[in-house]
C-alpha cells in the first residue's frame, strides 16, 4: 500500500461520492500502523504529520472527512490542532493516546482511541466519530 499522501489537486480529483478521506495525523512510531490499518478498511489517507503546525496546514490543505490524531505531536499537540481546525469546520475526529486520556477535557463529539489498539477497536472508533458528526 502506498500512504504517501497525493497533492490537493490529485486527491480532489480522485474523491467519489461516499469517499472516506481520513487525514491520518501523528507523531509516535504507530502513526504508519495506524495508516496501514485505516488503508486496510477501505479508507484514503491524505496525510500523516508529526507536528501541531504540519497537521493544521495539512487539514486546511486536504479538508478531511475524518481525522485520527495522536495526542502528542511535535512542536504542540494534538488535542490544541483539532481546536484549531474545528475553528473552520467541524471534522468529526479521533485522539489516539497512551495516557489516559478523559474525554471529559475534549469537545463532546471527540472519540478517544487508547494504545495499544488493533483494527475491530479503530474501527469503532471510526463509527462512532462518524455517528457524531450525524449530529452536526
Amino acid at each position: 500500500m502506498n500512504l504517501m499522501p497525493k497533492s490537493p489537486a490529485e486527491y480532489h480529483g480522485t474523491r467519489k461520492s461516499g469517499w472516506l478521506r481520513p487525514a491520518v495525523l501523528g507523531a509516535n512510531e504507530g502513526i504508519l500502523a495506524t495508516a496501514s490499518l485505516v488503508g486496510g478498511v477501505g479508507h484514503d489517507v491524505c496525510a500523516l504529520e508529526a507536528t501541531e503546525t504540519d497537521a493544521v496546514t495539512a487539514a486546511f490543505r486536504y479538508k478531511p472527512d475524518l481525522m485520527i490524531v495522536d495526542v502528542r505531536l511535535r512542536d504542540g499537540g494534538g488535542v490544541s490542532a483539532v481546536e484549531k481546525i474545528l475553528r473552520d469546520r467541524f471534522v468529526p475526529h479521533i485522539f489516539v493516546s497512551g495516557d489516559g486520556l478523559s474525554p471529559a477535557k475534549l469537545n463532546a463529539r471527540a472519540v478517544v482511541l487508547e494504545k495499544l489498539y488493533d483494527q475491530a477497536d479503530l474501527i469503532k472508533a471510526i463509527e462512532a466519530a462518524l455517528g457524531s458528526s450525524a449530529m452536526v
